[in-house]
């Protein structure tokens, strides 16, 4: 310690200098501190809407310190230093998208892969080199040949294009209007597709019609699937004049003349029989084929629908009311039942979980021991996170094993209404662990309703799931209210993390040391 500098430390305030405004790339916030204290007893951080970012003090300077935060998520964001004395201040930044580097499209780029059947609304999100989004306004979409230039809908971080044709590609240009970036699209517009569900149980039998453009029916289509995911069941012709053979693996649909077609329905309707799990893969080609009939193709999910159940233990204090114990615990497995077995997200390869709610009542004393020394008994930052994390890793305060142990107690940290370690389990209790504000679940009429799926966005980051996507509906999407769409990654994630939590030891086992992930 230099000599120059008192001890104890005599401040009750810290005075933070930074830049407003950063660009997320580099995304490194400068911060100078004011301050008599040493830079090992200053704790650093940046929290934003459900992030938080921990800062490095690194040095001295004259009259104080110097430290740097790595915040690479755009968004706003208050930087607040607090010293070990008890000392703290407070300063807001701006982290704004880098340089435009690419587009994103979300969703389907095909028309034919639900309705309206007839048009493709595009959805596209520009993007930093870091996945910020950029004003969506900035994108241009033109179309054709000479180009025409389509109005935008913003959504959220989204510009929305709807993109019409009849049958042949119609060719996209999208573009920056304030720098260089573009790229170039082609929508296929088939005159032949197949109306498939999202996703089909192994076993099962399902309907996926043949339907043809109106405007451009062929004399004859041919529709191959893979003989070892399907099987024909049964094919039935909505149109007089038909001739239909059906092979090993393909269906073969012919007419002397072109094929009579019946908007909106399917010129003749196949069963198939899901022979087991995977993708199966279908190809419906016209004759005669041109360059101006696209061939459609699309694979189908099929699985054995995993039926998984999680377990999540709430914690909170013994003065709320045994009705709205109740209420919340309804509330809880209402809505993890209907993100996590929504078919929706299910057929991206998810496994249907169901939620088995605890409760359990914290005495004053055991509230007391856990919040014991945090400012005003609250969690105020990432510090006071671990300290209440490490005094549970004991089997202390009604825990639950193989569990996600939510904790319900006082937060002032930021806008952030919950906080859970993303895919840890300890490897000696097995357990996770977060923190919820308990205020932050009730609903504008005072009930227990978790307007914001704050619990289930929770369960997400326990099971592996950081935060992700430009996409509002997507449940690990930030800030609050979150959505319930889940990403194919995130499926992927879930189907590993999940098992670790059933009543037996998972086949792929519990590594000696799991990585300890914060969110970030």
């Amino acid at each position: 310690m230099p000599a120059d500098r008192p001890s104890p430390n005599p401040d009750t305030t810290l005075s933070l200098t930074l830049a407003p405004i950063v660009s997320a790339t580099p995304g490194i916030v400068a911060v100078r501190i004011a301050t008599s204290a040493p830079p090992g007893e200053i704790h650093l951080e940046a929290v934003g809407d459900d992030e938080v970012f921990v800062g490095e003090v690194f040095g001295d300077s004259p009259g104080g310190v110097t430290a740097r935060i790595a915040v690479p998520v755009a968004g706003d964001y208050l930087v607040t230093a607090r010293s070990a004395s008890g000392a703290s201040g407070s300063t807001p930044v701006r982290v704004i998208p880098g340089p435009a580097v690419r587009f994103r499209t979300i969703g389907s780029v095909d028309p034919r892969g639900g309705a309206p059947e007839m048009e493709l609304t595009l959805r596209v999100v520009l993007e930093d080199g870091l996945g910020n989004a950029i004003d969506p306004h900035r994108i241009r979409c033109a179309v054709g040949d000479p180009e025409t230039e389509l109005a935008s809908a913003v959504v959220g971080h989204e510009a929305r294009f709807v993109i019409r044709g009849t049958v042949g590609f119609v060719p996209v240009t999208l573009a920056d209007r304030d720098s260089p970036v573009v790229t170039h699209l082609r929508v296929a517009f088939p005159s032949a597709w197949l109306r498939l569900p999202v996703a089909v149980e192994a076993g099962t039998r399902f309907s996926g019609g043949l339907m043809l453009e109106p405007t451009d029916p062929p004399a004859k289509v041919t529709v191959f699937f893979d003989p070892y995911a399907v099987a024909v069941s049964r094919v039935e012709a909505r149109s007089d004049g038909l001739t239909i053979t059906t092979g090993r693996d393909a269906i073969e649909v012919s007419s002397r003349e072109p094929i009579p077609v019946v908007p909106g329905q399917p010129v003749v309707e196949i069963e198939w029989t899901c022979l087991g799990p995977g993708n199966a893969c279908f190809e419906v080609r016209n004759a005669p084929r041109t360059a101006v009939r696209p061939v459609w193709e699309a694979c189908l999910p099929q699985k054995e629908f995993d039926r998984r159940k999680i377990c999540v233990n709430l914690m909170g204090p013994d003065t709320i009311d045994a009705d709205d114990w109740d209420q919340l615990k309804d509330k809880i497995e209402a809505n993890v039942r209907a993100i996590y077995s929504d078919p929706l997200n299910v057929g991206k390869c998810c496994p249907f979980l169901d939620a088995e709610v605890h409760f359990a009542t914290l005495t004053p004393t055991e509230l007391q021991q856990i919040t014991a020394g945090l400012p005003n008994g609250a969690v105020t930052n990432q510090a006071d996170f671990k300290t209440v994390w490490r005094r549970h890793l004991g089997n202390k305060y009604a825990q639950r094993e193989l569990c996600i142990n939510l904790l319900f107690i006082d937060m002032d940290w930021g806008r952030k209404c919950g906080h859970t370690l993303v895919g840890y389990m300890h490897p000696r209790v097995r357990r996770g662990f977060g923190v919820l504000k308990l205020s932050c679940l009730r609903g504008p009429d005072g009930t227990f309703s978790d307007p914001g799926n704050v619990v289930p966005h929770e369960i997400g980051h326990a099971l592996g799931l950081q935060h992700a996507g430009h996409d509002a509906g997507d449940l690990m999407h930030q800030p609050r209210p979150h959505g319930t769409r889940l990403t194919l990654f995130d499926c992927m994630t879930i189907e590993t993390w999940s098992r670790r939590y059933w009543p037996f030891d998972p086949p792929y086992g519990v590594p000696p040391n799991p990585p300890v992930t914060l969110i970030r």
